[in-house]
C-alpha cells in the first residue's frame, strides 16, 4: 500500500524583491497580482518515504535545496516550475 500527502503554502514575495525574467529593465515588487506558491507531495511505501517539493520560481538553486532538506526528515527533491 502507498499512502500520499500533499500540501501548498503561499511564498511571499517583498517590496521590491527583483522580478525575474526582466533582463536589463530592472523592474521590481509592487505587489502581488498571482501569488506565488510551494506545493509539497510526500509518498510513503513500504519501503520508506520520499518527498517532492515544487515551487514557483525561475531556479531551484543548491541553497534552496539545502534549506528544504534540512526541515524535513525525508529525502527531498525540490524543482522550480519556470
Amino acid at each position: 500500500m502507498i499512502r500520499a500527502g500533499f500540501g501548498t503554502r503561499e511564498l511571499p514575495v517583498p517590496q521590491g524583491a527583483p522580478l525575474a525574467g526582466n533582463g536589463s529593465l530592472g523592474r521590481r515588487a509592487v505587489g502581488v497580482a498571482v501569488p506565488l506558491r510551494a506545493r509539497a507531495l510526500a509518498l510513503e511505501g513500504p519501503t520508506g518515504t520520499v518527498a517532492l517539493v515544487i515551487a514557483d520560481l525561475m531556479c531551484a538553486t543548491a541553497a534552496l535545496s539545502r534549506a528544504v532538506a534540512s526541515r524535513t526528515p525525508v529525502p527531498t527533491l525540490v524543482a522550480a516550475t519556470h
